[in-house]
C-alpha cells in the first residue's frame, strides 16, 4: 500500500477510516470524537509526531 502526508483540514466531518495512533498525544477513540470520523472501511488515518510536529498519514 502506499501512504501520503495529509493535513488536518484535509479530514472530511463522517469519513470512514480505521485509526492508528502511534506516539501521539491522543488515543483513536479521541481522534475519531475530535474529527468526527467514523471507524471502519478499507483505508488508515495514522497519527504520529515527528520533530517537526504532529504528522497525519493516509493509505491510499
Amino acid at each position: 500500500f502506499k501512504v501520503k502526508e495529509i493535513s488536518a483540514k484535509e479530514i472530511k466531518k463522517g469519513d470512514v477510516f480505521n485509526i492508528i495512533s502511534k506516539n501521539h498525544p491522543l488515543s483513536p477513540e479521541q481522534i475519531k470524537t475530535k474529527y468526527k470520523l467514523k471507524n471502519g472501511g478499507e483505508h488508515y488515518l495514522i497519527f504520529t509526531q515527528s520533530k517537526k510536529g504532529m504528522v497525519i498519514l493516509q493509505t491510499l
